[in-house]
C-alpha cells in the first residue's frame, strides 16, 4: 500500500512540474503573439488547470486571441460580454465580437446574434434576428432553423 501511495505522490508531482512547465512554454509563446497558445492559456486560467483560476487572465488572453482574427476567441468573447462574466453585461460589444465571429462562418455566433436581436431589449430588432437565423439555416445550422420554425 505504501509503494502505491509513493507513486501516487510522484505521478503528482510529475504532472504539476509538466503543467508548470506547459504554461510557461505557452506563456512564453503566447507573448510574442502565438494566437493558438493564447486561447489555450485563456482556457486554462478560466478552468484552474495547474494554476489558480483567474478570470481576468483568462479574459486578457482571449481578448488577445481575439485581436489576432482567432473564431472561437472572438466567440467566446463575445459570450464574456454577453453574459457578463467581468461584472457588467455589455450587449453592444458582445454583439461586435459575436458578428466578428459570425463573419467567419461560426454556427454558435450566428445563432447567438439572433437570440440576442431577439431577446435584448436594448437591441431587439426581429428583422436582424431573422436575418441572422437565415444566415445560420442557410449554413445547415440545426439551431438557426429551429429558431426561425419557431418565428
Amino acid at each position: 500500500m505504501r509503494r502505491w501511495l509513493t507513486l501516487i505522490t510522484l505521478m503528482a508531482s510529475a504532472t504539476t512540474s509538466f503543467c508548470a512547465e506547459e504554461i510557461a512554454n505557452l506563456t512564453a509563446r503566447a507573448s510574442k503573439g502565438e494566437s493558438g497558445a493564447q486561447m489555450r492559456l485563456a482556457e486554462i486560467y478560466a478552468q484552474g488547470i495547474g494554476v489558480e483560476k483567474d478570470i481576468g487572465e483568462s479574459v486578457k488572453w482571449c481578448r488577445l486571441a481575439a485581436d489576432a482574427g482567432l473564431v472561437e476567441a472572438q466567440y467566446n468573447l463575445g459570450i464574456v460580454y454577453l453574459h457578463g462574466v467581468l461584472g457588467e453585461k455589455d450587449t453592444k460589444q458582445a454583439i461586435v465580437w459575436l458578428k466578428r465571429a459570425a463573419d467567419q462562418k461560426h454556427l454558435g455566433a450566428i445563432s447567438d446574434l439572433g437570440r440576442v436581436y431577439s431577446t435584448e431589449p436594448s437591441v431587439m430588432d426581429e428583422a436582424e434576428a431573422m436575418k441572422w437565423y437565415r444566415i445560420g439555416a442557410n449554413l445547415d445550422d440545426i439551431d438557426s432553423m429551429l429558431l426561425l420554425a419557431h418565428k
